[in-house]
Order: C-alpha cells, then sequence, then structure tokens
C-alpha cells in the first residue's frame, strides 16, 4: 500500500526544496528523494545554466515508519560523499530523512530548531500525532 499525505516544491531565491511525508513504507526512499532532486534540477534550470550556478536541492522526507531501524537518531541526514574519505562532493544536493515515530521518543532540545518544529509538527493534536 502506497500513501502520501503530502508532497511540496517551493522556491527561495536559487534554492529548490522538496517537502514530503510519507505514511506507508516504502523500501527506497533515498532512491525517491534522489530521483525527486534530480527532477526539480532537470525540469526547473535552463540547459544553458553554467555549473557553479545550479540551484541548492534540499529534499526532506518525514517518514510515519522505521526506515533505519538500527538507527537511534530520529534525522539522518545525507549528501554525495566521496567513498574512500567521505569528503563531500558537493552542498548542492542535500537530502534529510526524518523518522517521526523515533521523533516522538526523544526528549526534546527546544534550543534545537529541528527539535523545536518536529514537535510543533508531530506532537501537537494532528492526525497520528498521539
Amino acid at each position: 500500500m502506497r500513501g502520501c499525505w503530502l508532497d511540496m516544491n517551493a522556491r527561495a531565491e536559487n534554492d529548490r526544496y522538496n517537502v514530503e511525508a510519507q505514511l506507508y513504507l516504502l523500501q527506497h526512499m533515498a532512491y525517491r528523494m534522489i530521483f525527486n532532486s534530480s527532477r526539480i534540477l532537470s525540469l526547473g534550470t535552463p540547459s544553458s545554466t553554467d555549473y557553479e550556478n545550479l540551484p541548492k536541492i534540499t529534499v526532506i522526507s518525514f517518514l510515519n515508519f522505521p526506515y533505519r531501524k538500527n538507527h537511534l537518531d530520529f534525522h539522518q541526514p545525507f549528501g554525495l560523499f566521496y567513498k574512500k574519505d567521505a569528503e563531500l562532493v558537493t552542498d548542492k544536493f542535500d537530502y534529510h530523512m526524518i523518522d517521526i515515530p523515533k521523533s516522538r521518543e526523544i526528549k526534546p532540545d527546544f534550543s534545537n530548531p529541528l527539535h523545536r518544529s518536529v514537535v510543533v509538527l508531530f506532537r501537537c493534536g494532528l492526525p497520528g500525532s498521539q
């Protein structure tokens, strides 16, 4: 069963954003996120654009299921890195998985903007927030 209750694209100056929330388990979320960022880049950028002027693309997926069960942190960021030394290839692609069930298990640090946002979105009486 598939389901998405939010899928939004946004633009701020030269940056592009894709935000989605998945209710049901999808096995290949990382592939989906990379595909979405590639699509945003290819459809929204003229082919004559210089590479150094490409927009930064941030993809955020709120997951209502445990995706990386062996990792304790509810926030799993990833990017494009070289395999041998883990050096960042580019900061033009930025990916964030937010595990909603894990976020409910932590004691929020209200000095952290991500923690504050997750508390407001997923602990304040929204459907499924209990």
